[in-house]
């Protein structure tokens, strides 16, 4: 197991090939940001990558998208903590999506019913899924953060 306790983990692992690494590095970031120029540069870069996996984007209720939304949040994050409020914008990522609508869709198209990410891609690729532009605000991700910073706190 790779801790991601370091400015410079966190950048190795955004760098690596590991989509799981990678999911783990970003969530870090958007409840810990760093500031670092580098890694808001790769974050920046990773919102225009069309072949980006797919990942849980939400917990309750479950929902699923693409890779780059969560590099979306954590780029908010990154420029929130540096004053920077530039909207982040990821144009045409697969709209959150749960399992009950994964499996309809293929259903209804005739898909056999197989693994979630093995359909998540097939139906990605035949143009099934429903595309949208999503962006995160830094008021937002301040918001969070304050919310996240003040939970932390031991109450007196």
């Amino acid at each position: 197991m790779v801790l991601l306790e370091t400015k410079e983990s966190i950048l190795e692992a955004l760098q690596s090939e590991d989509k799981e690494l990678i999911e783990t590095a970003l969530k870090i970031l958007i409840s810990h940001p760093t500031g670092d120029d580098k890694i808001r540069k790769i974050l920046e870069n990773m919102l225009d990558d069309n072949n980006s996996p797919f990942t849980i984007v939400s917990i309750k209720p479950i929902r699923f998208s693409e890779l780059r939304y969560i590099a979306g949040q954590a780029l908010a994050t990154e420029r929130a903590i540096v004053n920077d409020d530039r909207i982040v914008i990821v144009n045409n990522v697969v709209k959150p999506i749960s399992t009950t609508e994964i499996a309809q869709i293929a259903t209804k198209n005739g898909f056999k019913i197989e693994s979630l990410e093995t359909m998540l891609h097939k139906l990605n690729t035949a143009g099934l899924l429903e595309m949208c532009r999503t962006w995160f605000t830094v008021s937002s991700a301040k918001r969070n953060l304050d919310i996240l910073e003040a939970s932390r706190k031991k109450p007196e």
